[in-house]
């Protein structure tokens, strides 16, 4: 199972960065500048959320399976919206 939620999360984080690029190339630098900011702060949180929640299951064989799953529910979401972002940018 747990592979299954690596699997998925790196099918998301690729989806993600190519919506992460798509965006980017529509901003000039300074609006540039700050989605890259948003990004990082982001990636901590998603960092940390999964942590948190993985903590539930603290010291045993679920947790790196809750985490992974975290961060892949987080990271869709995350996609879903970027791309609505570079949606509604002429």
């Amino acid at each position: 199972m747990r592979e299954c939620e690596i699997g998925r999360l790196k099918r998301a984080e690729a989806a993600m960065n190519a919506a992460y690029r798509s965006l980017s190339a529509k901003l000039d630098p300074r609006g540039q500048a700050k989605l890259r900011a948003a990004q990082q702060s982001w990636l901590q949180f998603r960092a940390a959320e999964a942590d948190y929640q993985a903590d539930s299951a603290r010291d045993g064989t679920l947790a790196p399976l809750i985490a992974a799953s975290v961060q892949a529910d987080l990271t869709e979401s995350r996609r879903k919206a970027l791309q609505e972002a570079a949606r509604e940018i002429k």
